[in-house]
């Protein structure tokens, strides 16, 4: 088994006061700096408990935008922004601009910015924007539906302009930016229940507390295709 998992801790909420106290401390000079790699110090551990081996880690983000949210972007290389046909989606685009990347952040504010002070203050490495995945896509035909695709194409827009402004901040020269994932309805929660990646997930009835629910064949291997599509992006 080539895959490890490690557990966030359940009060990282209440440590958040006590993280961003630590952080703002005058001395030592790079305290900031140095609570906002404990991520990174936690990824050269384990590869250290690997014998230095080659190592791949995939670290999954709330969407707030908090310290520990901080320190696990500066642990990464590249990133993967999950959004769903709405509002506050292309809103969080917006977001990402911003609050990692500093697009359009207001003079005023600039100076106490975390783009600022990763890159200007501590000369720390931001991550690259890889892939914006369009999640949870309702199909017609092979294609996002109407509805879906207008509100993806207000994210695509919002994420275009970033690219023109701030190509640095987007991982090489791919167009390939933008991926759909369809909804994968009862296939997700059925795979998640069982455990069982969906590769291995068999066509049939299965029991969830009593209620019997349905894989069906297409639902399985349309979910599975798009998931190998990521992977092959990656």
């Amino acid at each position: 088994m080539n895959l490890h998992l490690i557990a966030d801790d359940p009060s990282l909420e209440l440590q958040v006061q006590t993280i961003n106290n630590i952080a703002v401390q005058d001395i030592p000079k790079d305290a900031w700096k140095t609570v906002h790699s404990w991520v990174k110090d936690l990824q050269n551990s384990a590869i250290r408990h690997f014998d230095n081996r080659k190592c791949a880690f995939f670290i999954d983000c709330n969407p707030s935008f908090s310290s520990y949210t901080e320190q696990a972007l500066l642990a990464a290389d590249r990133l993967i922004v999950p959004c769903t046909a709405d509002g506050s989606s292309a809103r969080a685009i917006s977001n990402v601009g911003q609050l990692v990347y500093g697009h359009g952040v207001h003079s005023n504010y600039e100076e106490s910015s975390f783009s600022y002070k990763t890159t200007k203050e501590f000369s720390m490495t931001l991550p690259r924007m890889h892939l914006v995945a369009m999640n949870r896509s309702t199909t017609y035909r092979k294609k996002p539906a109407k509805a879906f695709n207008k509100m993806y194409e207000n994210i695509r827009d919002r994420v275009r302009k970033q690219k023109n402004s701030l190509p640095d901040s987007f991982a090489g020269t791919n167009s390939e930016v933008f991926i759909d994932m369809p909804d994968a309805h009862t296939v997700a929660i059925v795979s998640s229940y069982q455990g069982k990646p969906i590769r291995n997930l068999r066509v049939g009835k299965y029991d969830l507390d009593g209620t019997i629910t349905q894989v069906n064949q297409p639902s399985r291997n349309k979910y599975q295709q798009a998931i190998q599509k990521l992977v092959g992006l990656l």
